[in-house]
């Protein structure tokens, strides 16, 4: 990942690419850090940026 990107281009990237970069950012798997996202947006009225 380049320090220089947008958070528009950052998040897809480790949502989307190699697992392990998700893992070592968030310390979770892709899909415990999405559901995580949804429950934050359906239970708490956070808004996604």
């Amino acid at each position: 990942m380049i320090s220089f990107q947008t958070r528009e281009k950052w998040m897809p990237e480790l949502l989307n690419g190699h697992g392990k970069c998700c893992f070592n950012m968030f310390r979770m798997t892709q899909r415990t850090f999405s559901q995580l996202c949804m429950d934050f947006e359906s239970k708490y009225g956070l808004l996604p940026s």
